[in-house]
């Protein structure tokens, strides 16, 4: 199974909450009826997170976003086909505008990896820790020292193991085709790997607070450093189960 995953930023003129109630209530209703090859969709609202690191004093980029869309298909193929369903083309695509700020949009094909957790569940947190990589490594190894790095923390970091309920590393993979015309064209930065964490409640994120902090510190004690958090953000979220097929 692949999907689409997109970080959006709301359109002008509509609050946070405005946005995520439309995009729940509304366009999710749209998609329920009719899934066009959807095998799962699920919205991620945040309600907190922050971007880029703390010695960016100078940052001038806002990476600030509203909600996660995932796309579940069970096949490229599949996700080729639903941008091309006439319902999708002309009744789900359109109502984008009502919500959703095109330009600034993020949009990936990944699949995921789900890494064994300790204390395993469902969890009401969910996490979302998009990680850009360095330009100056190569995929393999950052997708290496990513995975050891994870590893590692949750040795040194008990009560980290104990409150991750799930743990899935996304990364993206080619498509053929083009199936990115329901979101438009993405013109946002490229990301090789997204972190999806659950978590029971908002009482465990001081524990992924200092779970990012020494993974910020791993990677800057690396030569040369895997991650380039000045371009990387995290989401605090709850996640909306839109389509279970």
């Amino acid at each position: 199974m692949i999907k689409q995953m997109v970080a959006v930023r709301r359109r002008p003129g509509l609050t946070h909450q405005e946005c995520c109630d439309y995009v729940e209530i509304v366009h999710g209703e749209l998609a329920r009826r009719d899934p066009a090859g959807v095998a799962r969709y699920v919205q991620s609202h945040a309600f907190d997170g922050a971007f880029g690191s703390k010695a960016d004093m100078t940052y001038q980029q806002f990476f600030g976003r509203d909600f996660i869309t995932e796309l579940f298909f069970n096949s490229p193929e599949d996700m080729i086909r639903n941008a091309a369903t006439p319902y999708v083309r002309d009744v789900v695509m359109p109502d984008g505008r009502f919500f959703n700020n095109f330009e600034a949009l993020i949009l990936s094909t990944m699949a995921e990896t789900v890494v064994p957790v300790t204390n395993p569940g469902e969890g009401r947190i969910k996490v979302i820790h998009y990680l850009k990589k360095a330009a100056v490594v190569s995929e393999e190894v950052y997708n290496h020292r990513w995975a050891e790095a994870h590893a590692a923390i949750l040795a040194r970091q008990p009560e980290m193991a104990t409150a991750l309920r799930k743990y899935i590393q996304s990364r993206p993979i080619k498509t053929p085709g083009e199936a990115h015309t329901h979101f438009g064209v993405a013109k946002g930065p490229f990301y090789e790997g997204v972190a999806s964490m659950w978590f029971d409640d908002e009482a465990a994120l001081p524990i992924f607070r200092a779970y990012e902090v020494e993974l910020n510190r791993i990677n800057a004690e690396d030569s040369p450093p895997f991650i380039d958090f000045s371009h990387s953000f995290f989401l605090y979220t709850i996640e909306k189960v839109i389509l279970e097929a």
